[in-house]
């Protein structure tokens, strides 16, 4: 088959998967080189074509913990969400931007725990305790900013 051949047949394979020519390709390669367990994650869609595909050069062993990884992190990020939306269901709208500067100026470093979670999107998660200490400290002062 000559190059022209195997690229219009690439084409077509994509066209009719609904895909790009390289994911193609990709796909190729991956089921050619990546250990099962990573076919078995692409082929249920656990893991992107090219997340896959740029695992295929690593060893078995640093295939695996790439995986284990990656279902680590996923696993994490959906029961923050989950636990997230227990604890917000039914509660009113956050304070506008403007607002919010305010009231988190007042946080002191000594008694806040920051906890960075790597989850899709932007958000602000705050304790009960923590909103309850903000409000007050803001209906406190005569300025109506929360006091540090």
């Amino acid at each position: 088959m000559t190059n022209v051949d195997r690229k219009d047949a690439r084409a077509d394979i994509a066209r009719v998967a609904g895909v790009s020519a390289g994911n193609v390709t990709k796909v190729k390669q991956t089921i050619e080189t990546a250990i099962p367990e990573v076919r078995e994650s692409l082929r249920n869609e656990d893991v992107s074509i090219h997340r896959a595909w740029q695992w295929r050069r690593l060893s078995a062993t640093q295939q695996r913990q790439a995986l284990w990884q990656h279902r680590n992190r996923k696993e994490t990020g959906q029961t923050i969400r989950r636990l997230i939306a227990q604890h917000t269901r039914g509660q009113r709208v956050a304070p506008e931007v403007d607002q919010l500067r305010d009231i988190l100026g007042g946080l002191a470093a000594d008694e806040t725990a920051v906890v960075v979670a790597d989850i899709p999107g932007n958000a602000i998660v705050v304790t009960r305790e923590c909103c309850e200490d903000l409000l007050r400290r803001r209906a406190d002062d005569p300025r109506g900013r929360a006091a540090a």
